[in-house]
């Protein structure tokens, strides 16, 4: 709700609630209070300030008078059919309104509860920011505090709409925050976040998850409306293979805006053609709208299905585009090869590993140093460029050429090969030690 005021103010006046009615002692007042009596169907709609709080002290007198349906009772003595109340800014401007078709008031225990309500909350331009609704409310004391429960789903009306929902909220009308703390998990087109417990900052619009979280990137949903969000997001199944899964402490999102970022330690995992690769990290931050996110150093990929493992320092993960890079030098292995570069570049999808503005790659026996590299590791194929140089231990052989290209063989070695004359060797031979004679052995013809 960009440029919202929060719903009151901390340290103002307190207001007293009764029957769901509410009346407000500090400049930010309630627009209207419509209740409409069980009994005898009066409708009431108060819009002065100091006529509501009259109207609070005298809700006991509306049910004088009025004849009781049978299966009333004393029990519920301040019943009334509908609520309808809203709040304004100081200078007037609709803040929020909240409506349910039944309400009714607890003298002796001091709370006012309705079912099926819903809330509204608006931002200075008149325009709706989110729309929440459950099951039932109940509002306690002074009317700072309103709970919500049962399948409590809010929805938000911003340019790229996130869905949360929770089984009980509690909304701190005074501080502008909300906390779910039963079962909480938002969903954002094909982003679906789950977690311990959640918070949302209306004045800023941040929801927050702590006590553990579970971001799962899905495949092939479709983005949420502003409306209606709910049952096409609540009703569509978690697939059984999720494309991407990140696990952490701590995250905060800035619903509407995109970036957000978390705590760990952090660890992603990620499934492919049956098989599944991994990524850790101590910290991230990313952005939901342009789809990429970066982990703070170190950073460690692991692919067991391909025996590779890559360390490195920050790196960006390109979600939709399936690529993982990092300006941070890199030290990697797979089996008896060991790889080191100044920056690296990882394509999923097609399982190349580029590796920029340096490359060596070591096995017993063998060192390859180069510009660029290209390794398809998927296809077991290595390709090296500019200034090239292959050193053998045996034979103290070195080949130098601009490109040359090799083949990972079943042992996890590498074996090159380089175009026809694009490639230079040279082979150092030791030379052979004479003997000494002694001048004065003789000499035999």
């Amino acid at each position: 709700m960009a440029g919202a005021e929060p719903l009151g103010r901390p340290g103002g006046r307190g207001t007293l609630a009764r029957a769901g009615a509410a009346a407000g002692a500090d400049r930010t007042g309630w627009a209207a209070l419509n209740v409409a009596c069980r009994c005898c169907h009066r409708r009431i709609q108060v819009r002065h300030r100091a006529l509501q709080l009259l109207l609070v002290v005298a809700l006991p007198l509306l049910s004088w008078g009025c004849t009781p349906v049978a299966d009333q009772g004393l029990r519920d003595p301040l019943a009334f059919t509908t609520l309808d109340l809203e709040r304004l800014t100081p200078e007037g401007e609709l803040l929020w309104r909240l409506s349910s078709p039944t309400v009714s008031h607890d003298v002796l225990r001091g709370y006012s509860s309705a079912r099926n309500p819903v809330a509204e909350l608006f931002d200075r331009d008149g325009r709706r920011t989110y729309r929440i609704t459950a099951e039932r409310a109940q509002m306690f004391g002074d009317a700072s505090d309103l709970q919500l429960e049962g399948n409590v789903a809010i929805q938000s009306s911003h340019s790229d709409p996130i869905a949360v929902w929770g089984e009980r909220l509690h909304w701190d009308l005074r501080r502008g925050s909300l906390h779910i703390d039963q079962s909480p998990r938002a969903e954002n087109g094909a982003v679906r976040l789950t977690g311990g417990e959640a918070f949302i900052d209306l004045g800023t619009n941040t929801l927050r998850m702590t006590r553990g979280f579970l971001l799962h990137r899905l495949v092939g949903r479709a983005e949420p409306g502003a409306d209606g969000g709910r049952q096409q997001l609540s009703d569509s199944p978690m697939p059984a293979a999720s494309q991407l899964v990140l696990e952490g402490k701590t995250l905060a999102w800035e619903m509407g805006n995109g970036p957000f970022h978390g705590e760990g330690p952090t660890r992603v995992s990620q499934r492919s053609g049956g098989t599944e690769r991994f990524l850790s990290s101590p910290a991230f931050s990313g952005h939901s709208i342009e789809q990429w996110i970066d982990f703070s150093p170190p950073v460690v990929l692991d692919d067991p299905a391909d025996d590779i493992v890559i360390n490195t320092g920050k790196s960006r993960w390109w979600i939709d585009e399936g690529r993982i890079s990092s300006d941070a030098p890199l030290e990697g292995r797979r089996g008896l090869l060991r790889i080191r570069g100044a920056a690296m570049e990882v394509r999923l999808p097609q399982k190349t590993l580029l590796i920029q503005g340096s490359c060596q790659l070591d096995q017993p026996g063998e060192t390859l140093q180069a510009d660029f590299c290209r390794w398809d590791y998927g296809k077991d194929h290595i390709h090296a460029s500019g200034h090239v140089t292959l050193r053998r231990a045996q034979g103290r052989q070195t080949t130098t050429a601009d490109v040359l290209d090799g083949v990972i063989d079943s042992n996890g070695l590498m074996r090159f090969g380089g175009p026809d004359g694009g490639v230079q060797t040279t082979i150092e031979f030791s030379e052979p030690r004479r003997q000494r004679r002694d001048p004065h052995t003789p000499i035999v013809f």
